[in-house]
């Protein structure tokens, strides 16, 4: 084994959250083992996990939602390829078909914006997904004739908690959006539609 000395950079040194290290904590040696025909470091010991603080919970939530689930972009195929709804992977069994049907309405509380409220038909009183469910996916068209199936319509989102927005253009206030709903679970597997929805966009 070569003992090799070196700087340590000072991106290294600097923590998360805290004051900006001391002139002397950043300038010292430290012998570090680099080992023949590898470049990997040996282990130490135990390293320390960071955790995700709770404050940035909301706002990871967010992006994911954002950009990821409701990304027209990536379409329902590679989401499911891409493994976008698990949870965790692993040796257990996969889940079921969800086998009932959302009960969604469209909430009007500000201009150009509709919150979609679901619950399931086991559970009215609740607003909590069936077990093993991800989101409530949406298919909806603004305007014209009313569609006969979900295949007709345009649009569509998915909500991963009940009472998220969905936001439309100021000049869509006043028409009427069509909405059909089913859940989708984990593994991507997805429930039977749900009758049609109508509300009219504020």
């Amino acid at each position: 084994m070569i003992i090799k000395t070196m700087l340590l950079p000072i991106a290294q040194l600097m923590p998360l959250h805290g004051e900006f290290p001391t002139l002397q904590s950043v300038i010292f040696r430290q012998r570090v083992p680099i080992m023949r025909k590898t470049s990997r470091l040996p282990t130490t010991g135990t390293r320390k996990v960071r955790r995700p603080l709770p404050h940035l919970k909301p706002s990871l939530v967010d992006l994911y939602n954002d950009y990821l689930l409701n990304n027209d972009a990536i379409s329902a195929a590679d989401k499911q390829a891409l493994n976008l709804y698990s949870v965790s992977r692993g040796g257990n069994t996969p889940s079921p078909s969800p086998s009932t049907t959302p009960i969604v309405t469209l909430s009007s509380e500000k201009i150009s914006v509709l919150h979609v409220i679901y619950s399931d038909p086991s559970t009215p009183a609740s607003h909590a997904k069936p077990k093993g469910v991800a989101f409530c996916e949406l298919w909806y068209k603004i305007d014209g004739a009313a569609p006969t199936s979900p295949e007709e319509c345009t649009e569509n989102c998915f909500i991963s908690r009940t009472h998220d927005p969905i936001v439309f253009s100021p000049t869509q206030r006043g028409k009427t959006v069509f909405v059909y709903a089913r859940w989708v679970n984990r593994n991507g597997k997805t429930g039977p539609w749900s009758g049609l929805v109508t509300a009219i966009i504020p």
